[in-house]
């Protein structure tokens, strides 16, 4: 059970990674588009 848990939990958090880096990517590109050049 305690196994499972951290497979979870290890999983949980490369999700969390990854969403967080798509939402820094999305927010880059936005304020790239803002930006007039």
């Amino acid at each position: 059970m305690y196994q499972l848990n951290t497979i979870t939990n290890k999983a949980f958090s490369r999700t969390l990674v990854q969403t967080f880096m798509v939402t820094s990517l999305i927010q880059a590109i936005h304020v790239m588009r803002s930006v007039p050049t």
